[in-house]
């Protein structure tokens, strides 16, 4: 079996993975941008002072504290207000390493191009050379007494940080909305000291927040680590996660190459709550090649919902060579899966050493995920790297575990039971139609595979319908010698058959040996016709070697191991007709690397009342005005090039055509003063407005509060609108022009009663009517709408019923 060795190894490397492609639809508020034009950079920012004073005059061009000095916070500030991509170096005198302490987030916002802070320009910093371990000298540290929150704050894309050291009782990095793409971090210290002597004291408080890196609310293709050794990163010490990627917008990122959760030489342990959290949605994340050891809880966990990630070539609760633990090392699970994770991938990792299971199925509702070609305790070469629980501990549904070796593990081999549920949020299911094929087994007490400790022992293969995979039983033996096996089992089944062999020096098995009870290797797999009849043969079934059977069922429940069987030197049994082996299975094909991000050049441009923008190729192009004061409109999404918009100080467009959020802003013309006599009015579900010749008009809505919000446009001068208070329609023909009319007030005798769990109403003539709850305090809020004239009611102390037949009409009851 192939393993995939993290990069900071000597040892080779194996991967092999496909590309699948999953669409995101995205729309979301996008943060400002200042359109006032900000100063060109003038070249890169030194800072050579160690003060936190702030920029005296920012967008000027020049990094200057009112003291004199560039301070890392006046060249953040600087770089923020300077077009294009800026460079932030170090020049500090004097002996190092040289402790920058902040009293405030450092957030970096600059949307005209990215910012890269580099921490090796410091006179003596040197990058990584090792391939195993982190021996860079850091000459840059920055820290802060204050749980800030966090303490640098990114905003925007592609910007990199490299070489420096960023510790403190709080969040160390945050990559906050969906601007922060593409962003890069290289060869950085997170969470500790390079020493490694330092932990945040915040371990399990505000768990959520005191993380190492994290990314939220939409950050996209950001890189944590490169294959490069001068790229890793350490990622230790942090109270909560090393690594959080959450909610759906994110998506896309890479982890690689990183030592997360042990000090830069292996030897000391920082603790940190749990090393990558992925959760909330957020799909198609690569994990690869990183040593994630010595963390307090799981090297990896996959939770709420997040779908086809990839976790491929770690190590995870070993040292760098994949072949050793030790105390400082474990972590409490390797992997964890749980709260509706779906269509994962665990691939080519070794799980060894930790203190409980080496993978953990939380919940029964978490589904479909992948896993293959691991070690679960047992390390490259072959050495016992046992974890203190099972090998796999599973509850859910449809999960694959194909070609793994699992061994050495305290409690067994792969248990599997039924999560019983808490609540409706964590509902009690069956655990079912999870396939255990062609995976190796050795040195596990008890059964290589056990159902929820009920030990099977009859040969009843009909009536086990309850329980963790229907509480199917493994295959009987009904003749067994030399080049042939066969039996009984549930009708229609495939039974996989496994013999033992002998772990060899590169961590296989040869199953070529006569060696007993060395370990288990799947030889084969026949399926059992509808009485339940199987036969096979096999020239790797001899004698003194010993069987081991399994049972899979054609919806993919799996059965408990059947206990071994020695085969004799002569048959025992009077079968015929031996079965041939079905052959191995076909290994579903993870996605790949997700694409590189992409540097953001979409341009806009505005004449005449015409917005038009580059032809990405996009389905759609989404379309905000920006006034003076940074305040953006959305307009709507549209399939061309260019639309007639109002007149504003600035224009944004985003298009998805790439797969991220790529953004154009260009200025425009300003508000204009409204000089016409444009009026408009309603009647029964239609707008309507006077001529004033433009091309396009816009309406919104108004409530009753007085505050409007943007509803349509139209080309012509009406539009069938939904009820509300009141309207305004705006156009831009020769300058902004806004009228607004009522929607109509109550006029009929509308009325209303309520009988046993049922809201009726006199009958209008209205095709729809809308019904709000009334609470004790006078507050209403929606409930939903009827074209009748009665609709079923939960409990209130009020009701209230709308309709705009000609006008609003209102009947409370």
């Amino acid at each position: 079996m192939g393993v995939h060795r993290p990069v900071f190894s000597s040892r080779r490397t194996i991967g092999r993975f496909g590309r699948a492609l999953l669409a995101l639809v995205l729309l979301a508020a996008i943060l400002v941008v200042p359109l006032a034009g900000p100063a060109e950079a003038a070249g890169p920012f030194t800072v050579n002072s160690t003060g936190d004073d702030g920029d005296s005059s920012p967008g000027d061009g020049v990094c200057r504290t009112g003291g004199g000095v560039c301070t890392l916070r006046a060249a953040v500030e600087e770089a923020n207000a300077s077009a294009g991509p800026d460079t932030i170096n170090f020049g500090i005198g004097g002996g190092g390493p040289h402790v920058i302490d902040i009293d405030d987030q450092l957030v970096l916002n600059d949307r005209s191009g990215g910012t890269t802070i580099d921490g090796y320009s410091q006179p003596g910093a040197r990058v990584n050379t090792s391939p195993d371990e982190f021996n860079a000298s850091i000459g840059i540290h920055i820290t802060t007494d204050d749980a800030l929150a966090p303490m640098l704050l990114i905003q925007s894309a592609a910007n990199t940080v490299r070489g420096i050291s960023i510790y403190g009782n709080g969040p160390r990095i945050e990559l906050r909305g969906e601007d922060a793409d593409g962003n890069r971090f290289l060869g950085n210290v997170i969470g500790t000291d390079p020493a490694g002597d330092f932990a945040s004291s915040a371990v399990g408080i505000h768990w959520s927040l005191n993380v190492g890196i994290a990314m939220n609310l939409g950050p996209d293709q950001n890189v944590v680590g490169t294959a490069a050794v001068a790229d890793r990163n350490v990622i230790s010490g942090n109270g909560s996660y090393g690594v959080r990627i959450n909610h759906g917008e994110t998506s896309q990122n890479v982890i690689e190459n990183n030592i997360i959760g042990l000090s830069g030489d292996l030897t000391k342990n920082p603790r940190q709550g749990a090393g990558i959290d992925l959760q909330w949605y957020t799909w198609r994340n690569y994990i690869v090649d990183n040593l994630i050891s010595g963390n307090g809880g799981q090297a990896v966990d996959l939770s709420h919902s997040t779908v086809n990630n990839v976790v491929v070539g770690n190590y995870m609760g070993t040292l760098a060579d994949g072949d050793s633990a030790n105390s400082t090392t474990d972590n409490r699970w390797g992997v964890t899966v749980k709260d509706n994770a779906h269509n994962n991938w665990v691939v080519d990792n070794v799980i060894g050493g930790n203190w409980s299971d080496g993978i953990w199925h939380k919940h029964n509702y978490t589904l479909g995920n992948n896993v293959l070609n691991n070690r679960i305790g047992v390390g490259v070469d072959g050495s016992p790297l046992g974890n203190g629980g099972w090998g796999v501990e599973l509850t859910g549904q449809d999960d694959l575990y194909l070609n793994n070796i699992i061994a050495n593990n305290a409690d067994g081999g792969i248990y599997v039971h039924s999560y019983l549920g808490s609540g409706p949020n964590f509902p009690s299911v069956p655990t079912a139609g999870n396939r255990f094929l062609e995976n190796t087994f050795y040195d596990t007490p008890g059964p290589y595979v056990d159902i929820d400790s009920l030990g099977q022992n009859s040969n009843d293969f009909g009536d086990r319908d309850t329980g963790s995979h229907t509480l199917l039983n493994y295959p009987e033996i009904s003749g067994i010698g030399p080049g042939q096996i066969y039996g009984w089992a549930c009708g229609g089944c495939t039974v996989e058959v496994y013999v033992s062999g002998q772990i060899q020096t590169d961590g296989t098995l040869n199953t070529n040996t006569t060696a007993r009870g060395e370990g288990a290797a799947w030889i084969g797999r026949v399926q059992a016709d509808g009485s339940g009849y199987w036969s096979l043969a096999s020239n790797q079934l001899r004698a003194d070697k010993i069987v081991t059977l399994i049972a899979v069922d054609p919806a993919g429940n799996t059965s408990e191991a059947r206990t071994e069987r020695t085969v004799p030197s002569s048959f025992l049994g009077s079968g015929s007709n031996p079965g041939q082996s079905l052959g191995r299975t076909t290994a579903p094909t993870a996605p790949g690397r997700p694409p590189a991000y992409a540097p953001d050049e979409f341009t806009c441009s505005w004449s005449g009342g015409v917005l038009s923008w580059e032809n990405e190729g996009a389905n759609e192009y989404f379309v905000r005005t920006i006034a003076a004061d940074g305040g953006e409109t959305y307009l709507g999404g549209f399939t061309g090039t260019g639309t007639t918009v109002p007149n504003a100080d600035g224009y944004r467009v985003v298009n998805w055509a790439q797969g991220f959020a790529r953004t154009a802003v260009c200025d425009g013309p300003g508000d204009q003063p409204d000089t016409s006599t444009f009026s408009c009015s309603y009647a029964n579900g239609t707008l309507s407005w006077s001529d004033e010749g433009a091309g396009t008009y816009y309406v919104r809505l108004v409530d009753d509060a007085g505050d409007d919000s943007y509803h349509a446009a139209a080309s012509g001068t009406s539009l069938s609108v939904p009820p509300s208070a009141g309207y305004m329609v705006v156009h831009w023909n020769g300058g902004r022009h806004a009228t607004t009319c009522p929607g109509g007030s109550d006029t009929t005798a509308f009325t209303c009663s309520h009988a046993n769990g049922t809201l009726s109403w006199t009958d209008e003539g209205a095709s729809t009517y809308y019904v709000r709850l009334v609470d004790n305090a006078g507050v209403d809020s929606y409930f939903g709408s009827s074209t009748g004239t009665s609709l079923d009611v939960p409990a209130s102390a009020g009701y209230q019923v709308l309709h705009w037949v000609s006008g609003r009409s209102v009947a409370t009851c």
